[in-house]
């Protein structure tokens, strides 16, 4: 397995490319950007 180093551009962009977002507002996620989960803490996520 590798491993690569993305930016958060990078994953939001992939996101955007991959992944289809139920529930959401297509045009406001197109102008922010995804949430990129970048830590986790037991239940908490940050």
């Amino acid at each position: 397995m590798t491993y690569q180093n993305y930016s958060l551009k990078q994953l939001q962009q992939i996101d955007a490319a991959h992944h289809l977002h139920p529930f959401t507002d297509h045009k406001e996620l197109r102008e922010a950007g995804s949430r990129i989960i970048t830590y986790a803490n037991g239940p908490f996520i940050y």
